[in-house]
């Protein structure tokens, strides 16, 4: 077993971690689910991973097994005794009887016909650590049959399990060290009932973990990454140094754009072509708020007016509407697509802003009325007319 903690100690060191280290308990055994020794097989020759939903707000119902179950007791050390099998179990073989459990396990060491033994500290799985044919360790779950005739319901060790989550999600997971390095650990999403199972134990903030996905978008430099359990965020220069700099996709077609003269964002799955669709809050904030880019004109948009109409609408990835006269100078001001049989009137053109005028310049309120027809849609109300805000301007006048 030497060499075994051996690597299961350098792996440990290689789980690139943020807070102090936290106890762990060891909960009663409970039967493994029986395998077949075809199963057991497989599992010698890839590394064994579980997918479990995220953790709840409470344990669900337990569930029931018609598997038998092997009571344990806890020892002074903490650690669980050797269970005896269940009234209902045939009895072991000699071989395999309590007293001979002490054997197998030194057997084991000496690579004999046991194996050494390790025990899941959030559910009730027990592995046996096998060692191939070219020196490399294992671990195959352990059928109760096998624990019960094979080892004498030996005791096993707990395995070395880590609990981790990352700053900016819920979502707690436990991670076993099997020797051969990163691409052997055992990676679990637990369960509100695993995380009371092994004692609610406190999780330590991770640079990184597996089945995460890192990415950047066509529209700005920010990185970004889609934990296991779907959650995005954009990642700072010291989180992405914490997950030991992992490579990223560069989604160079994709993005977000948002119109400099307009508050609306678009969602742009191909920038080439100007494809895209208008992005919401929501959206945009599960996505983890990426920075649009900001830009006059979006490819493929356009501007357009129906004739006889002087409203200018704007249809583009980002919306589809009327727009101001302010937004449509902001667009650089382009020349409306007409729709309808007549010819497309010249674009508007916008007088000079004039001196300012009092109400005492105009001789009635009809002129003065004109004066500031001309002048608002451009300027406002600069000369302070509207006293009112009614759009009716020196209303005093005859």
């Amino acid at each position: 077993m030497g060499a075994s903690q051996t690597r299961l100690s350098a792996a440990v060191a290689a789980l690139v971690i943020a807070t102090s280290a936290f106890g762990s308990i060891a909960p009663a055994i409970a039967a493994p689910t029986t395998v077949t020794d075809e199963q057991v097989t497989e599992a010698t020759n890839s590394p064994t991973e579980t997918a479990v939903p995220a953790p709840s707000s409470a344990a669900p119902a337990a569930t029931e097994t018609s598997e038998p179950t092997a009571e344990v007791e806890t020892s002074a050390t903490g650690l669980p005794a050797a269970a005896a099998p269940s009234p209902a179990a045939a009895a072991p073989s000699e071989a395999a009887s309590p007293a001979a459990a002490p054997k197998l396990q030194a057997q084991a060491t000496a690579g004999g016909p046991g194996w050494p033994l390790y025990k899941i500290v959030y559910d009730s799985t027990i592995f046996e650590l096998v060692t191939q044919g070219d020196g490399s360790q294992l671990p195959a779950p352990l059928s109760y049959e096998r624990w019960r005739d094979v080892y004498g319901f030996a005791t096993p060790t707990p395995a070395d399990t880590n609990f981790v989550k990352y700053p900016w999600a819920d979502t707690v997971y436990a991670v076993t060290f099997w020797p051969g390095g990163e691409n052997y650990w055992m990676w679990t999403r637990l369960s509100f009932p695993q995380w009371q199972t092994a004692g609610y134990p406190t999780p330590r903030n991770a640079g990184w973990i597996k089945g995460s996905y890192y990415y950047k978008w066509g529209t700005s430099n920010e990185l970004f990454v889609e934990g296991e359990d779907g959650v995005n965020h954009k990642l700072t220069g010291a989180e992405w140094a914490s997950s030991g700099y992992r490579s990223y996709v560069d989604r160079a077609n994709e993005g977000f754009m948002k119109p400099t003269w307009a508050p609306e964002m678009a969602r742009m799955s191909a920038i080439n072509t100007g494809a895209g669709r208008p992005l919401g809050y929501n959206e945009w904030r599960d996505e983890g708020f990426p920075t649009p880019q900001a830009v006059q004109r979006i490819t493929g948009d356009k501007f357009y007016k129906d004739c006889g109409s002087n409203t200018i609408w704007y249809a583009g990835p980002a919306m589809n509407r009327p727009v101001s006269l302010q937004e449509w100078q902001g667009a650089g001001s382009p020349a409306p697509t007409v729709s309808g049989n007549c010819s497309s009137p010249a674009p508007p053109s916008q007088p000079t802003r004039p001196a300012d005028k009092d109400c005492t310049d105009f001789r009635t309120q009809y002129e003065a009325q004109q004066w500031f027809n001309t002048y608002y849609q451009y300027y406002g109300d600069f000369a302070l007319l509207d006293s009112d805000n009614d759009r009716i301007a020196c209303e005093g006048l005859p």
